[in-house]
Order: structure tokens, then C-alpha cells, then sequence
């Protein structure tokens, strides 16, 4: 099986040349909710970037990308409400804390979301909830019938999320051991 890839859009690009250029030493990752849409029965048309960052800059970037006034929403660690109300079926940019030793992967020289870290994070964060329920069971097992999957790292991961228990029982009930 392959190594899963995921390519950055021009806009994902542009937004991270601009964050990296403004913020030069801070830690980023950037990602589409559109990364799911193999994986999924259902798919929806999101357009959501996820873009993480240090906690410690998270603000100072919220509002520099909230100057440029971009064609879309910007919300800065939003809660289930605030994603129900604001994010969605909306094209928006979600603006988290990045965690400590995230399961991160380059393309094209920019930090993006592994397949491992999507995997836990589809569990957890509430722009994503259009992917639980009976559609997180097709995601796992579909992403894992299509790219190689570093299970201990996405366990290490879950831990630092509080998921670990969850994402074994998903683990086991979805993925077939080849």
C-alpha cells in the first residue's frame, strides 16, 4: 500500500506562505477537511482548513489572517456551537492549537496533517462532525484498505488527545491486519 499524500491547494499555499512569512519560527500545520472525502460514503462538500499553530501564536495569527479578509469565515478554536452556527456548510478557515508532537507529514515543503493525525482528529474536533456516527467506521476502514497505516503512531497520538481507548476499539473493529 501506499504512503497516504495529500497535495495543498493554491489557496492552502498561499495561506501558509503568508503565516510562515509573518511567523517565520512558529510550528504549523495546515489541512482541508477534503482530506476525508476518499474515506467516506457520504461525502460532503466542505471546504474547511484546518490551520494549526502554537498555541502561543494562535491569536496573533487569527488576526492576521482576519486582516487580509480572505472569502471566508475565520474562527479561532471554535466549540460544537460555534461550529453549528458559524462553520456549517460554510467555507471557512479553523484556526486550533497545535499538539505537541502531532503526526505530521511534508508536501511540496509544507507541513500537513498524517493520515494518522486526520484519523484521530475526525473524532475530536467539532468542524468535523459530519464524519462521525456510521461514516467513521467507512473512513477507517477505507483509509486503511488504501494507504499504509503507522497504528502505533496514531495510538501515541490518540493518547495525547485523550482518544486512545476509543481509537483501539475503532482500530480493532475496522482494520484487518494483512
Amino acid at each position: 500500500k501506499p504512503d497516504f499524500t495529500y497535495e495543498p491547494s493554491d489557496k492552502e499555499t498561499g495561506l501558509f506562505a503568508q503565516i510562515k512569512e509573518q511567523y517565520p519560527y512558529t510550528r504549523l500545520c495546515i489541512w482541508n477537511a477534503r482530506a476525508l472525502s476518499p474515506f467516506m460514503q457520504h461525502v460532503p462538500n466542505v471546504d474547511i482548513i484546518v490551520l494549526e499553530t502554537e498555541k502561543i501564536a494562535a491569536e496573533a495569527v487569527y488576526e492576521n489572517i482576519k486582516q487580509v479578509g480572505l472569502d471566508k469565515k475565520i474562527l479561532l478554536r471554535p466549540n460544537t456551537r460555534e461550529c453549528e452556527l458559524y462553520a456549517s456548510g460554510e467555507s471557512c478557515i479553523i484556526i486550533r492549537d497545535l499538539i505537541t508532537e502531532s503526526p505530521i507529514i511534508e508536501t511540496e515543503g509544507i507541513p500537513m496533517a498524517s493520515l494518522e493525525k486526520i484519523l484521530v482528529d475526525v473524532q475530536i474536533l467539532p468542524e468535523l462532525e459530519f464524519a462521525r456516527g456510521s461514516e467513521l467506521y467507512y473512513i477507517y476502514e477505507n483509509a486503511s484498505e488504501m494507504y499504509m497505516l503507522n497504528t502505533k503512531a496514531m495510538l501515541r497520538y490518540a493518547s495525547r488527545r485523550g482518544r486512545k481507548d476509543e481509537t483501539e476499539k475503532l482500530i480493532k473493529s475496522t482494520i484487518k491486519n494483512d
